[in-house]
């Protein structure tokens, strides 16, 4: 019986193709793949570390104000302190005065700053009533607020390391504005000699309210900010090695170059609601007396922090090596089916096997002994 003759399969491996515009397309896709894997995955993307999402927590604390002083003195008093602002619900409720006056913090004993882990509530208003809330024409304002500084410190913990603070972090602003960044920590300013430690974010209320691009003399959704407060979430987002063509050693750095392992900090204030906000309510027994208004601020966070790994870089190179090679192996499939002489090639190299099946008739021939095992030699004898 004689055996369909399928079509050839052959690879150029077998075949010398001698064309200089094939091996120099063969020359260059070599030196691209390579090239992607050294600059491109290695270098400019940094895809030699193993990545985690840290678990962040960020710490308030009230500060001085922007004077270097406790509490800040105005020789003047400010224009908001003869504010006039009234409103009036359906249900007939009324809240404001004609003539909301000012309380200095710095005379009037009281607590304004109310810090926890992620969150920040600063007083700026009080008002006092049986229904201190919504029906109240008892108000005032803390005056000097905006001058006051809150202090930041970020930190974070993976399965590798735990950093209790995360240095110089900026503030990204308006996008319109030229460096994208213009509200700055006045931690240098205000601590010439770092008393802290390195690196602290401290901004003042005013600082918050410009990085959102409100006042707090600006009114909001129920009324003037400074009277009814507002809430504001401070988003933190932490990365390293996400800067390309950074140092990647950071053991060995002869030339002093930026590490691309050093984390880098950003956070960006986004208001949530401009409407009333309370934080902080006084009771007599179980009546409501008076209740502090003011911002609310959250933090959150989001990072990707990266350590260099010498399995993931292994992995990296096996992977580019396995697409030079398999763009090596399309290649030479490629030159073979296109080459115009691949038909004689094939004929002069291969045969068509004929296989004939029908033994019928013919002579038994006694396997030797010497292609046999010995147990097998006694089925012949």
């Amino acid at each position: 019986m004689r055996l369909p003759c399928l079509p050839p399969f052959y690879t150029a491996r077998y075949v010398e193709v001698h064309n200089p515009v094939l091996s120099i397309l063969w020359l260059m896709c070599g030196i691209a793949i390579v090239l992607h894997t050294l600059i491109h995955s290695l270098l400019s993307q940094h895809n030699y570390v193993d990545r985690e999402t840290p678990n962040m927590d960020v710490t308030f604390w009230q500060d001085m104000a922007t004077d270097s002083k406790w509490w800040p003195n105005f020789d003047v008093e400010p224009e908001y302190c003869l504010l006039n602002f009234t409103t009036t619900s359906n249900d007939g409720l009324s809240w404001g005065s004609d003539e909301i006056r000012c309380k200095r913090p710095s005379d009037t004993p009281g607590t304004y700053f109310y810090p926890s882990s992620n969150e920040m509530l600063v007083a700026t208003s009080i008002a006092y009533g049986k229904d201190p809330q919504y029906n109240t024409s008892d108000v005032y304002v803390y005056e000097g607020m905006e001058e006051k500084t809150l202090g930041f410190q970020l930190s974070f913990i993976t399965s590798r390391q735990h950093v209790p603070h995360v240095a110089n972090c900026t503030v990204v602003g308006d996008e319109e504005h030229p460096d994208g960044n213009f509200v700055r920590s006045r931690y240098s300013a205000l601590y010439p000699k770092s008393d802290y430690g390195e690196g602290y974010l401290v901004l003042s209320i005013g600082d918050i309210m410009r990085a959102v691009g409100r006042e707090l003399d600006q009114r909001g959704s129920e009324g003037p900010l400074r009277a009814t407060g507002l809430e504001v979430v401070a988003k933190f987002d932490l990365r390293n090695y996400h800067t390309p063509f950074e140092w990647p050693a950071g053991w060995w750095n002869p030339f002093g170059a930026d590490l691309a392992s050093e984390h880098e900090c950003s956070v960006r204030f986004e208001v949530l609601r401009d409407q009333f906000t309370p934080i902080k309510w006084f009771y007599h027994g179980t009546e409501p007396i008076a209740v502090q208004h003011g911002l609310r601020l959250v933090a959150v966070g989001t990072g990707s922090i990266g350590y260099f790994s010498v399995v993931v870089l292994l992995e990296k190179l096996l992977l580019s090596f396995a697409a030079f090679g398999f763009a090596q192996v399309v290649l030479d499939l490629g030159w073979y089916y296109l080459f115009k002489e691949a038909d004689t090639i094939a004929k002069r190299a291969y045969a068509p096997l004929e296989i004939n099946t029908q033994f019928e008739g013919l002579p038994f021939r006694k396997p030797s002994s010497r292609n046999l095992l010995p147990q097998h030699i006694a089925k012949y004898e």
